[in-house]
């Protein structure tokens, strides 16, 4: 999967928590130490120069972008 389709699908998913456990979920699933994230940023290693420059800015960006969002969603449901 590339980190395009990732960010789709791991955005639905995060929209959709309807508690924290849920978010904690999500999170693990993408940003744990054997999510899906975390396999793509390992995966680098066995590419290209190019693609690993290219996909790991990509990845990185993603990564920065999910743990903003659950902070933010883990935020809202706690009110």
């Amino acid at each position: 999967m590339n980190v395009q389709e990732l960010r789709k699908i791991a955005l639905g998913e995060i929209e959709k928590a309807k508690n924290q456990e849920d978010l904690e979920k999500v999170r693990l699933k993408y940003l744990g130490r054997k999510g899906e994230l975390t396999a793509v940023l390992r995966s680098l290693a066995g590419r290209s120069a190019e693609e690993k420059v290219r996909v790991g800015k990509e990845a990185n960006r993603l990564k920065s972008e999910l743990e903003t969002l659950f902070a933010s969603k883990k935020a809202a449901l706690e009110k």
